[in-house]
């Protein structure tokens, strides 16, 4: 109740302040005017603040937002959009903490699609969700001190892949774990990380949109709104975006995982859960996982493409669930082969001859109405008097 009061009262301040920053522009001349109007921009920007700090002052782990609702976001920030350095680690440091907090728990799935981190034992899941916050959180840090911007910045975090691919390896396997294979002991870290080929996700958002308000806080831009990390909801924004790498990364590694097992039946034992020790159930969940993402790549993606949607995995209590984050996505939609381009013209052609087709069914609909009642029907009346005046004849006779 308290959080809704205070959403309401957070917009209404903000209306307010768009309504007098408008009267700000075309006020006239007059001195006297813009001085009470700026007066009036001071109150409401004070009064904004105590909202903030009153709602960043309370815990918000029960607070959740629809990214696929406009109202969510249905206002504007009217303070300065910069902010410093250490409210960037103040904003960090709260994501941090409840995601790890989460990822002690074991994570329940509810996004509909299989998930490869899903066939992890706990513990070893556990560890490879909170290695991979561990080394993000390194990268944020370092990024405290370099000032990245646009491409620097991504060429810069597609540096560090591999690295940050490895050390989570390390961390989640155990850098002096040994198991026997075909009668040696072998590394398990070292056979995984010289046997892995990484690809990176093609549904992960660009480096920047994350980092840049995390490391430099930058504004984050989000339908058509600037909001900064000194309000809560650009926050969850961010934490989802973080949430999206981690699983999606996580996602990336286990299916490296499954695969190494497939091949080595005693890692089973090590990494997996006990009833993927069968080598059936293995197998029928690797291909399960193929399929999936085949039929992802070739005909979902194209559709998401088409629609500017993306799909992120984010955390709602204990569970991983599926969302969607409406961006322009027209580059990668051109990049799309000729075949996958079909999928698109055919969305297309389908939008452009709906209304079309409405048109013409319904005038056929319409003619087929006019035959029945105006040519076939009256037809069917003048046979049926016939009828009857030729009874009537017929019994005046008799």
């Amino acid at each position: 109740m308290i959080y809704r009061l205070l959403q309401n009262g957070l917009d209404q301040v903000n209306q307010n302040l768009n309504f007098v920053n408008l009267l700000y522009k075309i006020a006239s001349k007059s001195l006297v005017k813009k001085l009470l109007i700026k007066g009036r921009q001071r109150e409401l920007n004070k009064a904004r603040i105590v909202f903030l700090w009153v709602w960043n002052s309370l815990a918000f782990t029960n607070f959740h937002i629809n990214l696929n609702t406009f109202q969510s976001y249905s206002y504007l920030p009217s303070i300065n959009l910069d902010i410093s350095e250490h409210g960037c680690q103040k904003a960090w440091n709260q994501i941090k903490e409840r995601l790890e907090t989460v990822f002690i728990n074991d994570l329940v799935n509810e996004t509909g699609y299989l998930l490869a981190i899903e066939a992890l034992n706990y513990e070893r899941r556990r560890d490879l969700l909170l290695a991979l916050l561990s080394q993000f959180d390194l990268i944020i840090k370092e990024l405290y001190q370099k000032k990245l911007y646009g491409e620097e910045l991504n060429s810069f975090w597609y540096q560090l892949q591999p690295g940050l691919f490895r050390a989570a390896l390390e961390e989640m396997a155990g850098l002096h774990v040994e198991i026997c294979r075909n009668g040696e002991l072998k590394s398990v870290v070292s056979l995984l990380i010289n046997n892995c080929t990484w690809e990176e996700d093609r549904e992960l958002p660009s480096p920047q949109s994350m980092l840049g308000p995390l490391a430099q806080g930058q504004p984050i831009l989000i339908e058509g709104y600037l909001l900064s990390l000194d309000d809560r909801r650009a926050i969850l924004q961010i934490e989802i975006l973080v949430t999206n790498w981690l699983i999606r990364t996580a996602e990336l590694i286990g299916a490296e995982i499954l695969s190494e097992c497939s091949d080595w039946p005693e890692l089973r034992c090590y990494l997996l859960r006990r009833d993927l020790m069968i080598t059936r159930n293995l197998e029928r969940l690797r291909n399960q996982l193929n399929n999936q993402e085949w039929w992802n790549l070739c005909f979902e993606r194209p559709v998401r493409l088409y629609e500017s949607k993306r799909l992120v995995w984010r955390i709602k209590n204990t569970s991983i669930v599926s969302s969607f984050i409406t961006e322009p996505r027209d580059e990668e939609l051109q990049r799309l082969p000729w075949w996958q381009q079909l999928i698109t013209l055919i969305m297309e052609t389908r939008d452009a001859a709906a209304p079309q087709l409405q048109i013409l069914f319904q005038r056929i609909g319409n003619l087929i109405v006019i035959v029945l009642t105006q040519v076939i029907g009256k037809a069917i009346g003048l046979i049926v008097r016939g009828v009857l005046q030729g009874m009537g004849r017929t019994f005046t006779g008799s």
